[in-house]
């Protein structure tokens, strides 16, 4: 069963306005149409791989080059993760 946080989260409430603008097409044609147009149209520019890429590198920091970082390291940590059973 479908719950209502489930709809909510992306893609799920552009899914909801335009099934809503489908039931509403013959009491509110205009709204409708804009409200179904808007939402395809939203799916579409948020699948394409260029949203994408632009969404990663407003969200991912710029590398900086290890020759260019600071020279007073004095530690390397190297992180690992167990495994369980042995």
């Amino acid at each position: 069963m479908i719950t209502l946080k489930e709809l909510l989260i992306p893609p799920g409430g552009l899914l909801v306005i335009a099934l809503a603008a489908l039931i509403f097409r013959r009491r509110l044609p205009r709204t409708a149409v804009c409200a179904l147009t808007l939402s395809i149209a939203s799916l579409y520019v948020l699948s394409t791989p260029i949203f994408g890429s632009l969404a990663l590198q407003s969200l991912q920091p710029e590398f900086i080059e290890p020759s260019q970082r600071s020279q007073g390291v004095q530690a390397i940590v190297l992180l690992g993760g167990g495994s369980e059973g042995e």
